[in-house]
């Protein structure tokens, strides 16, 4: 019997009806800690959400760099195969009939061959892309030492 005492009491407490003094008073104490350990959750619950999000967002980024890097030379590559099936009987570019694809693909290495000398090329201070050497007036000047 002593234990359906607790109970009741606790059921008293934890009841929102009346506004007796045994309900107002244990839950104006026990306010301050319910909001400290949620406090403390939702800061635990941050933590372990900022490595997520950044895993997240860095795996959307590389199939994004992916996607671009890929997908151009990809369309190029398909049409060239499309238009080298076409070639063989009709089209613009009939007069290469099936050298088409290779052409395609010659073009998609070529493209990755210049940006490759593009990238290879020391930066310089000119406001000139491609001119391999300073302009005077023109950009930052360099001094050699």
């Amino acid at each position: 019997m002593a234990d359906n005492k607790w109970i009741n009491k606790l059921n008293d407490i934890a009841s929102t009806e009346g506004s007796s003094l045994t309900n107002v008073v244990p839950k104006a104490m026990l306010l301050p800690v319910i909001a400290f350990f949620t406090s403390a959750a939702n800061a635990i619950g941050a933590a372990f959400n900022v490595p997520i999000a950044t895993f997240d967002g860095f795996s959307a980024g590389v199939g994004e760099l992916t996607s671009g890097l890929l997908e151009g030379p990809g369309q190029i590559l398909s049409a060239g195969a499309t238009e080298s099936a076409q070639s063989l009987s009709q089209g613009v570019w009939a007069q290469f009939g099936p050298l088409t694809f290779p052409i395609a693909v010659g073009v998609v290495v070529l493209a990755a061959i210049v940006v490759a000398r593009a990238r290879e090329n020391p930066a310089t201070g000119n406001f000139l892309p491609g001119v391999p050497f300073d302009v005077p007036f023109i950009g930052t000047e360099e001094e050699g030492d």
